[in-house]
């Protein structure tokens, strides 16, 4: 195998490849709402308001809560905040928009691409 090297004066670094690859076809936008497969929120449902696509990721309100330490500002003391982390793609799928209103409550779903 071929490996690619950059000269950076007299040394020699090896090229890092990324440790991910996106995806090319996303079915989950920003506003969709979503059911969590896996993870502390499993079995909940939540709006998405942040899609990292590089990362593969989005961000769901309300849901995989954790605790971050804030330092003072001039407008905020400082301390202790829950905020939501994002979490991978595959841990979640969208709800059917019909099955919002019925008996059994929200049921994820499958989207096909052709």
């Amino acid at each position: 195998m071929h490996r690619k090297f950059i000269k950076f004066g007299k040394r020699v670094v090896k090229k890092k490849k990324p440790s991910h690859v996106p995806f090319k076809n996303w079915t989950i936008v920003k506003g969709d709402q979503v059911y969590v497969l896996d993870g502390k929120s499993r079995g909940e449902t939540g709006v998405v308001t942040k899609v990292h696509r590089f990362k593969n990721r989005v961000t769901v309100a309300g849901l995989n809560m954790v605790k971050r330490r804030v330092p003072p500002s001039a407008e905020f003391k400082g301390g202790i905040v829950s905020t939501e982390a994002p979490m991978h793609v595959s841990n979640v799928n969208l709800v059917d928009p019909a099955s919002v209103g019925s008996e059994t409550g929200p049921l994820p779903t499958r989207v096909g691409i052709k």
